[in-house]
């Protein structure tokens, strides 16, 4: 999200990776068009607003160039996947049409292995050397924070960054607006991991009150099919709903490489209605994807880590009972 100026004038763009899921992004959105679209979006639309606000507040203010100050805590070595590099390279072929927009990057609480990655990162060569000369890494906490503040007073920084602004979670929620708030709508999002021979139990998908309604949908790029179960406060009331892959889209060959993962789509067709602590349940269903198409049986079986299996993301969307 953007907020804030550097001391320059430059618009400053946060971002917490720790929490972010490859393999469950790529459960909701495509990585050529979805990934595509969220970049061009914010390239296109979003940080030209950034320009003129940045311009309003400051008229000298000529830049065409944004901060990016990227908060690393909670990043995991499991994080940095195959479908990790490929969301990097997509986001750097949409950057590469809008050229010396970037004044410069800052990654802040840095894990020790890292260090390694961004080295293999570069040898990759698919970042221009100017963008990479304009990125700085710090594992150090307080030697990180020195170094932003030099750049960016303390009022433009989030607290969740160590300065004196609302938290970062806070300023999305102001970002996003209030669309939806009159009817108390919200979204709750879990991901959930199905391996085989073993029920994944969520227990609290969401807590509704009295006055409140949930409709549940499942994301899935996964080949193999799974079995849901709903319940509320422990007792089952929607049981064996089957969620099953679409035919995948082979190019010439039924290698992984060839093949398009995109992500798919179950809503469950009743909403529930508070109040109580709603959960679920979930096993593999094997026969289901091989009776559906016997390549994601084949492929399901494979050991390849280019292959999406198991993970599922349930959004429960919840508003008030008309």
């Amino acid at each position: 999200v953007y907020y804030g100026n550097a001391k320059n004038g430059c618009p400053i763009r946060y971002a917490q990776v720790g929490g972010i899921s490859p393999d469950g992004l790529l459960s909701v959105i495509a990585l050529k068009q979805g990934i595509n679209a969220l970049n061009w979006n914010q390239n296109a639309q979003v940080f030209p607003k950034s320009i003129q606000q940045s311009r309003a507040v400051n008229p000298d203010f000529v830049r065409c160039e944004a901060v990016n100050v990227i908060d690393m805590a909670g990043l995991w070595r499991a994080q940095m996947t195959n479908d990790a590099i490929d969301i990097l390279k997509q986001t750097v072929q949409v950057n590469q049409f809008f050229p010396e927009t970037l004044h410069w990057t800052i990654c802040l609480n840095a894990p020790g292995w890292f260090s390694l990655t961004w080295n293999l990162i570069k040898a990759m060569n698919f970042l221009n050397p100017r963008t990479v000369a304009k990125v700085e890494v710090y594992s150090n906490k307080a030697r990180g924070q020195e170094r932003l503040f030099t750049m960016v007073d303390e009022s433009q920084v989030p607290s969740d960054f160590g300065g004196n602004a609302s938290t970062l979670a806070n300023l999305v929620a102001k970002e996003g607006g209030q669309s939806g708030a009159s009817s108390g709508e919200k979204y709750e999002i879990k991901e959930v991991r199905v391996k085989k021979g073993k029920v994944s139990k969520e227990p609290c998908l969401v807590k509704l009150s009295a006055n409140q309604q949930v409709s549940i949908t499942v994301y899935s790029r996964s080949v193999s099919a799974t079995k849901l179960d709903i319940l509320k406060d422990g007792t089952l009331i929607q049981k064996d709903i089957s969620i099953v892959p679409p035919p995948l889209e082979i190019s010439g060959s039924s290698q992984s490489e060839s093949i398009d993962f995109l992500p798919y789509t179950y809503s469950l067709e009743e909403i529930i209605v508070g109040p109580g602590v709603i959960s679920s349940h979930m096993t593999e269903d094997e026969a289901a994807a091989s009776d559906n198409n016997s390549t994601h049986s084949t492929l399901s079986n494979s050991n390849s880590n280019k292959i999406p299996r198991g993970c599922y993301v349930i959004a429960a969307r919840v508003s008030n009972v008309a």
